[in-house]
């Protein structure tokens, strides 16, 4: 469940420790429901859709770290100056890079609806042809499964995983428990 009212608290102190250039503390709760402490310096904030992320250098990860706003519980500004200013570090201008950790997973999608993909194809994203005319087979990258999920529920109906199994089997574990969810 998203924590609208949270995230609308969450985003003037975020701001001002990015103004102030200070480092902030916060609970995460990551894709596998995790939780853990982080400590970031905060570099920028994006909006995609109705979603708010942070953008930040994560001092455990020693590595720049996106995190989703709605995700984050018991944010706090440090006195503590940044470590990282945004100038030091390279930020891409898209909210998420594909990496050779990425998960590899074969879609099939309308060619039209290719586009919506945006960020989850690699660069250099080769496609095939489809089942049928006017579908493409395209390769593309996820972190873990469940962004997976999301981009299916994002194009309901638009794209179908065709492998690997365990990509598959995600994605129609989670539309089950979705569609009996309306049955309880």
């Amino acid at each position: 469940m998203v924590a609208g009212a949270r995230v609308d608290a969450d985003l003037p102190v975020l701001r001002d420790a990015l103004v102030a250039k200070h480092q902030v503390e916060f609970a995460y709760r990551d894709a596998q429901g995790n939780t853990e402490t982080r400590t970031v310096d905060p570099l920028r904030l994006d909006s995609d859709d109705e979603n708010w992320y942070l953008r930040g250098w994560d001092h455990a990860r020693e590595a720049v770290r996106t995190f989703r706003l709605d995700r984050m519980s018991a944010v706090r500004a440090t006195d503590a100056p940044v470590s990282r200013a945004a100038e030091e570090v390279a930020l891409s201008d898209v909210l998420f890079e594909t990496s050779p950790e990425d998960l590899t997973v074969v879609v099939e999608v309308s060619e039209s609806a290719l586009p919506l993909l945006g960020e989850y194809l690699p660069e250099g994203t080769r496609t095939r042809p489809g089942a049928r005319p006017g579908l493409v087979e395209a390769t593309i990258r996820v972190g873990h499964y469940h962004g997976l999920k999301r981009l299916a529920a994002r194009l309901s109906g638009t794209v179908r995983v065709l492998s690997p199994d365990d990509a598959r089997t995600a994605v129609a574990d989670w539309a089950r428990a979705g569609l009996a969810a309306y049955d309880a």
